[in-house]
């Protein structure tokens, strides 16, 4: 049989949002760069279509989200962020820097108020980390200007006012070598057009072998078929098998995306 000469690869990582794990299935993503031209942050898993801010863009530079059921515009599914540039490689504008702030923490209470720098949208799906925060803490939500909710609360103690907290971006468990990708508008983002990918299922119960397409909700595709030439590609797993998604509010299943 055939030897592998180039064992370990790792140029594929670059956006991919899946590990199969080396030395099997190591490029068995397809990615490409896209503009993220919708009207909301993007996420690992969000599904796309080319054009903004309608379909279809022939030049397949703007990703957007789409509320049309089956639309022969999808293009793929949002991919992955990489931990450094030496698992593989970041896009730019991909590896996200750590932030430094100030802010007041609750006691067993998840929002962090009076920060400095003042809260950004952009902070979504950030990690946080520093006194009286808990391990696997995330930003789940922000009032701009005013404070941030994480995922979880803060631990037991005494209210902490004016204290250094550290943003950045975190480990997730959509694969090894990944982070959870939050991308806002404008930002270049890494769109999984073939291949094993997570994808975005919102709230549906659905089984492996589930036909994939968009649906009637923005970033979410749809599990209950699709017609020729409308298709996303197939689960591969349910959906009791997911992940979350990097704003903590639909399910992600390992699948295979091919256009059909």
């Amino acid at each position: 049989m055939p030897i592998k000469m180039i064992q370990g690869d790792t140029a594929w990582k670059a956006g991919a949002s899946w590990d199969t794990g080396p030395p099997i299935n190591t490029g068995s993503q397809v990615v490409i760069e896209m503009l993220n031209l919708s009207p909301s942050v993007l996420y690992t898993g969000d599904v796309v279509v080319t054009g903004a801010p309608t379909a279809p863009d022939p030049t397949a530079v703007g990703a957007s989200t789409t509320t049309t059921a089956q639309s022969p515009y999808v293009i793929g599914v949002v991919g992955g962020q990489t931990n450094t540039p030496g698992t593989g490689g970041s896009l730019p504008n991909q590896l996200a820097p750590a932030l430094n702030i100030i802010g007041t923490v609750g006691v067993s209470n998840p929002t962090v108020t009076a920060t400095t720098p003042v809260p950004q949208a952009s902070w979504v799906g950030l990690a946080v980390s520093g006194f009286q925060i808990l391990p696997n803490s995330y930003i789940a939500s922000v009032v701009v200007g005013t404070s941030f909710t994480m995922n979880q609360n803060s631990a037991p103690g005494t209210i902490q006012t004016g204290i250094p907290l550290l943003l950045g971006p975190r480990p997730g468990s959509v694969g090894p070598g990944y982070l959870s990708g939050v991308f806002p508008f404008g930002d270049l983002v890494p769109v999984v057009i073939a291949g094993v990918a997570y994808v975005n299922i919102g709230s549906s119960a659905t089984a492996a072998g589930a036909q994939l397409s968009t649906s009637t909700g923005a970033r979410i595709a749809s599990t209950t078929g699709s017609t020729l030439g409308n298709g996303l590609g197939v689960t591969l797993e349910a959906n009791t098998a997911g992940v979350p998604s990097a704003d903590g509010t639909n399910t992600l299943v390992r699948s295979w995306i091919t256009r059909s």
